[in-house]
């Protein structure tokens, strides 16, 4: 088959902008020319099979905001000098068998660039103001889209660092919380990892004293809120009674709260004004059996027929002691239609749902997919180590990675990250809000979905982020693969509110983290173990606030 270079700037379906006026067709390769920007557009066609290795040293970038899809049968290879640069609308899909080891490949050059900014996979708002450590509400820019029970994370995708005082000032500024109330444009919350049974026996002392079910998980100093609207309390504890279980509070507490559960609330980082507020998941508010097609949540926004989505299986949800299952279920399933808060799927569920359950959009607007379904093929996602400096710009935003996987003995095992990227470098204008950051790439909302079984594993993470320097990953989905998500060996590196479910043997591997590391805010479900941690010399933020659950 042919070479086909390009000989200027130009629509990737267009004669003139290839040498002789020749299209690639299928099984072509095609170079872009440094200095030659080629737009993926909506005229071209899908080659049945898919181009061969292929070399962008230019820019191959995606029209903006129309659907169009290039097919591979090799490697794309983006070299020292290139940009791939993804919008919504984009489909890479990756074709060939196995052993070929198919898929996108960013090289260890100079000035590589990637940059893939879809818009946001799951509902966002702002920050109307700053909030200070300890703070007990957001004041965002609408809360029409959240709701009581749901998964926040808040993070600061507005602030430009230059040096080491700046990257740790912004660039840890993460939190998760569950949403307790949302009162208008203010969102009231409950912190992530805190205790969510002790409920209130009864007031006494004109209110001041809280006699609760469990006092144990309280200390003095903490801040705790119970009751909603006009029951709604925030109150700090001044000391404590174990043996009575009896917490004196600051003020006293106002209405009718026995009964009420009392949750520990208050950020512990500052957030600066406009700071994203994204919603991680929704929650089920009503249980469902495994033969139901339907769900009930607590607020559907942007969960449309034909969506991917995962719904937990929560270990209560055949049996007390249910705590394996791991590849024994499908938790990925796909929205027939929506009405309300009601979502219905494709098929039934296939277990039971409690109520409370975790539910996520996977799908996203950039795809990266094989194009077989069925286990025969696979695809990867892999940034060779770039150690030198941070000329690399790397920003992935909301992308799903579709039936990745590997052949069980190379690196490129889904998605796999490397080397050092920053986002202050790039060749093309942003149209989605991406900080400027001279030492970090962005991170945001990605998903990878590796193949419901046994083959296509490698004993590393579906998303692998191998030695990236200060490289910290938000809002993530990994589905199956080896482990889920996995941290390894560099400075600054962090994974926050995050999901991994269903890995054939652990859902996060932490391992070697140095510096201003972070593991926080993060959930695994229904693998064969939950984390494995080997910590370094350096207790950076450290790990805290992370839930497993349903594990074997």
């Amino acid at each position: 088959m042919a070479t086909i270079t390009s000989t200027q700037s130009g629509n990737f379906s267009s004669t003139s902008t290839w040498t002789g006026g020749v299209v690639p067709v299928d099984g072509d390769r095609f170079d872009i020319t440094s200095g030659h920007t080629v737009t993926l557009d909506s005229g071209m066609s899908v080659p049945t099979n898919g181009f061969a290795d292929s070399y962008v040293y230019g820019i191959l970038q995606s029209q903006a905001s129309a659907s169009m899809t290039l097919r591979m049968n090799g490697r794309l290879y983006v070299k020292g000098g290139g940009c791939l640069h993804l919008r919504d609308g984009a489909t890479i899909q990756i074709n060939g068998s196995s052993a070929d080891r198919h898929g996108v490949w960013i090289e260890n050059e100079t000035d590589t660039h990637v940059i893939m900014e879809g818009s946001d996979g799951m509902p966002c708002t702002t920050l109307s103001a700053a909030e200070a450590e300890g703070s007990t509400s957001l004041a965002v820019a609408s809360g029409t889209n959240f709701a009581a029970g749901e998964w926040i994370a808040v993070f600061d995708h507005v602030s430009t660092t230059s040096s080491n005082t700046d990257q740790h000032a912004y660039a840890n500024q993460d939190e998760g919380f569950w949403i307790h109330e949302v009162d208008g444009n203010t969102i009231y919350f409950r912190i992530f990892g805190g205790p969510t049974h002790v409920t209130v026996d009864r007031v006494s002392n004109s209110g001041e004293r809280l006699f609760v079910s469990n006092a144990k998980v309280f200390r003095e100093g903490q801040t705790i809120i119970f009751g909603t609207g006009s029951n709604r309390n925030i109150k700090t504890i001044s000391s404590i009674n174990y043996k009575r279980n009896r917490l004196t509070l600051d003020s006293a507490a106002t209405g009718t709260v026995t009964g009420e559960t009392v949750y520990l609330t208050a950020t512990e980082k500052p957030h600066t004004n406009g700071s994203k507020v994204r919603k991680v998941a929704t929650v089920t508010s009503a249980s469902a059996t495994s033969t139901a097609t339907s769900i009930t949540v607590a607020n559907a926004n942007m969960f449309t027929a034909g969506d991917e989505i995962w719904i937990e299986k929560r270990s209560e949800a055949d049996s007390s002691t249910d705590h394996g299952g791991v590849q024994t279920d499908n938790y990925k399933h796909t929205i027939s239609s929506v009405s309300s808060n009601t979502i219905t799927v494709d098929a039934a569920v296939g277990y039971a749902v409690v109520e409370g359950a975790l539910v996520t959009r996977m799908t996203r607007n950039i795809v990266i997919e094989t194009v077989a379904t069925d286990g025969s093929d696979y695809g990867f996602f892999y940034k060779e180590s770039e150690t030198s400096n941070f000329d690399h710009t790397f920003v992935v935003k909301d992308v799903y990675l579709k039936n990745m996987g590997n052949d069980d003995n190379n690196a490129d095992a889904g998605f796999v990250i490397r080397g050092r990227a920053s986002t202050d470098n790039s060749p093309v204008s942003y149209t989605e809000q991406i900080p400027t950051r001279d030492r970090e790439p962005w991170l945001e909302g990605i998903v990878c979905h590796n193949y419901p079984n046994n083959t296509h594993r490698r004993d590393r993470g579906n998303i692998w982020l191998y030695d990236f320097r200060h490289a910290k990953l938000r809002c993530a989905v990994s589905m199956n693969g080896e482990d889920g998500i996995d941290l390894y060996f560099d400075p600054g590196m962090a994974c926050l509110n995050s999901i991994a479910v269903a890995g054939r043997d652990r859902n996060f591997r932490i391992e070697g983290l140095t510096e201003n590391w972070e593991f926080a805010y993060n959930y695994g479900s229904r693998s064969n173990n939950g984390l494995r941690a080997i910590t370094s010399y350096e207790n950076g933020f450290g790990f805290h606030d992370i839930i497993i659950d349903g594990n074997g």
